[in-house]
């Protein structure tokens, strides 16, 4: 009797260090989204890893394993912060990343080589969103760089107003 009462007190004891643990992570946790991290800085860190991986087509389970958020909280940040959705978003900061190497006299990629680099199988879809983006080909913008003329402006009224008005200042890719 006295090895079983002294099993009972020690898987007892084991039971409620185990509940204690999970009770200090899940206040942790809870701590953290109650500090609330504003969601134009989860977008700049999705910003930051997006950048980082260009070459891969990142699956919101990839930015919320390394933000670590929950994938909610993260569609809704940027949703917020930005207007798009977390797709939109990736979409976007390559697009972005596409324009300011398309635009630079010193990147010697090719149209093509730039597309593989942010990770693309088809460059005509690239090259659709590229242009329906920015109201000009790639071809035109990289001539344009070349000649030396002034830019186009970047947004164009193309009727989504969420799309023309970026109000989240991080989706700049200069001096990146």
């Amino acid at each position: 009797m006295l090895i079983a009462t002294t099993f009972q007190e020690s898987f007892a004891a084991e039971r409620e260090q185990a509940v204690k643990v999970r009770r200090s992570r899940s206040r942790e946790r809870s701590r953290a989204y109650s500090l609330g991290e504003a969601p134009s800085d989860i977008v700049d860190r999705v910003r930051r890893f997006v950048l980082a991986n260009l070459g891969l087509k990142p699956r919101a389970s990839a930015i919320v394993g390394a933000l670590g958020v929950s994938e909610s909280r993260l569609r809704r940040a940027v949703l917020a912060a930005t207007g798009l959705t977390l797709g939109g978003l990736v979409l976007e900061l390559k697009l972005l990343q596409a324009r300011s190497w398309l635009s630079s006299n010193r990147e010697s990629r090719s149209q093509g080589e730039i597309v593989a680099a942010l990770g693309f199988a088809s460059a005509a879809s690239f090259s659709r969103a590229y242009g329906r983006r920015f109201g000009e080909s790639m071809t035109a913008t990289r001539r344009r760089a070349v000649s030396g003329s002034a830019p186009q402006p970047a947004l164009q009224d193309n009727g989504d107003a969420r799309l023309d008005v970026m109000p989240c200042k991080s989706l700049s890719v200069q001096g990146l």
